[in-house]
């Protein structure tokens, strides 16, 4: 089993422990059929490029990464106490909203194993903000290859908030892929992990904040990778607190990460 953890933009470094070597790295892309290497293994182009192209053409508060605006009115304090960002405008912005693409442009022209193990996606929460989850949720399933997610486990230690509970349930009823366990008391970030894992289902393990937003084809890179023991790099944007703008990265501003699916150091920009 592989395990691939990714956090936040408090904690910059995501860790894969990976067994063996038969899914191959990423190459630069020739053609669009799949190509065999020198290696044996076949690679392919992983975009879903009908994905990418609705994206490109959607428009609306929080599209495209876009800032949201605000009046005066709608800087509500509580707003930042209860979620570290401003749960208002996260409330205001498509569960499916767009991102921008922020990797290299090298890195757009990479293939990947035709053939990559299936992950359980595992995301553990306390009192999360209802759409901050919910997006979570959404865009890593709408920006992953549906073959290659196992299932996604949503874990709650022992979180107090009501729309966390009935609500909760009833909402991931409709995705069929998700399903949620429970701490029977607060355990903490890593025990809530580990009952996740305990419970995982596909060939490779994959932690991801509650709070953050997958980017274009950003899984393939990830598995494509499980042949080696590596401290990737990982490119952050940052949700801005007060706005919902995806800003360069700056530590004064620590939610809602989009992660970049330039997260394992390949160094495109040098291939």
């Amino acid at each position: 089993m592989v395990l691939i953890a990714i956090t936040g933009p408090s904690h910059l470094i995501c860790y894969c422990l990976i067994l063996n070597d038969k899914h191959g790295l990423g190459v630069n892309r020739i053609g669009k059929d799949p190509q065999l290497g020198r290696d044996g293994v076949r690679r392919k182009d992983w975009h879903d490029y009908e994905a990418i192209k609705r994206d490109a053409s959607r428009s609306g508060n929080g599209e495209q990464g876009k800032p949201f605006p605000l009046t005066d009115a709608d800087r509500v304090d509580q707003a930042y106490r209860e979620n570290g960002f401003n749960i208002y405008v996260s409330d205001r912005i498509s569960l499916n909203r767009s991102v921008p693409d922020i990797r290299h442009p090298n890195c757009k022209q990479k293939l990947y194993g035709e053939k990559l193990p299936n992950t359980s996606i595992i995301i553990p929460f306390h009192n999360e903000g209802w759409s901050s989850l919910l997006r979570t949720v959404h865009s890593v399933l709408n920006r992953s290859p549906p073959q290659l997610i196992a299932e996604v486990i949503l874990v709650d230690d022992f979180s107090d908030k009501g729309h966390l509970k009935v609500a909760l349930e009833e909402y991931m009823v409709r995705l069929p892929k998700v399903r949620i366990l429970r701490t029977k008391k607060r355990e903490g970030l890593i025990r809530t992990r580990l009952l996740g894992a305990a419970a995982a289902k596909g060939e490779v393990i994959t932690f991801l904040d509650s709070h953050c937003e997958a980017n274009v084809n950003w899984l393939p890179p990830l598995l494509g990778e499980s042949s080696r023991l590596t401290s990737p790099d990982i490119t952050l944007d940052v949700f801005q607190k007060q706005t919902g703008h995806d800003a360069g990265l700056n530590t004064g501003l620590n939610h809602c990460a989009i992660l970049d699916p330039l997260v394992i150091s390949l160094q495109c920009e040098k291939n």
